[in-house]
Formats: structure tokens, C-alpha cells, sequence
């Protein structure tokens, strides 16, 4: 069977590794902990492209096949969607944090 959007098959999908973007404000920890496991990982402070716009960020991992590691908060600012969580322990210290750096959260 053949994915209609991607032209790969199913059995490419199950042995392909995932490809990934990683954004700034993940650690470099992470990214070593995914090259570690054989995963192709660009950062972007590999590419020097540490101050690219966040909408720029998101064509590039679009057009490389990327899987876009981010801040989640800063990703639904900007994708436009909705927050939903049963993360009571420390999601609101983390709304209160993108709220007082002059983010927001649609809905």
C-alpha cells in the first residue's frame, strides 16, 4: 500500500527514520540524545540560522521533510490552534511566562 500524499509505502514509512528541525530553545542535550539514536537532526545553530523568523522556521522544516522540535506555546501562537492540556503541575507557570514576553494563545 502506497501513501497518496507522501508516495511512500508503508513498509518505507515503518523502516525510514524520522528527520528533525530543532529550534532554539531546545537543548543541545536533545539533539545529541536523537543523533545518539541514529535520527537525522539539524539544529538550527548547525546552520547559523539562529535568529530566523519563526514563519521561515516553519517553511524550512516543511521543504526538508522535517519534523519541527519548538517551544510548544510559541508554535500555537503562531499556527493559530488551540491549547488543550491536563497539565496542571507546570503548564500555567509556562502561559504565565509567554504571556509576560508579550506572547498569546488563540481562543
Amino acid at each position: 500500500m502506497v501513501d497518496s500524499r507522501t508516495g511512500l509505502s508503508i513498509q518505507n514509512c515503518l523502516t525510514t527514520k524520522m528527520k528533525f528541525l530543532v529550534d532554539m530553545g531546545i537543548s543541545l542535550r536533545t539533539v545529541s540524545c536523537l543523533r545518539g539514536d541514529g535520527y537525522d537532526v539539524v539544529h538550527l545553530r548547525d546552520e547559523g540560522l539562529q535568529r530566523l523568523p519563526d514563519n521561515e522556521i516553519l517553511i524550512k522544516a516543511r521543504i526538508e521533510g522535517r519534523i519541527l522540535l519548538t517551544d510548544v506555546l510559541c508554535y500555537l501562537q503562531l499556527s493559530q490552534r488551540l491549547l488543550v492540556t491536563d497539565n496542571r503541575a507546570s503548564m500555567p507557570t509556562h502561559l504565565e511566562a509567554h504571556w509576560s514576553e508579550g506572547g498569546y494563545i488563540w481562543g
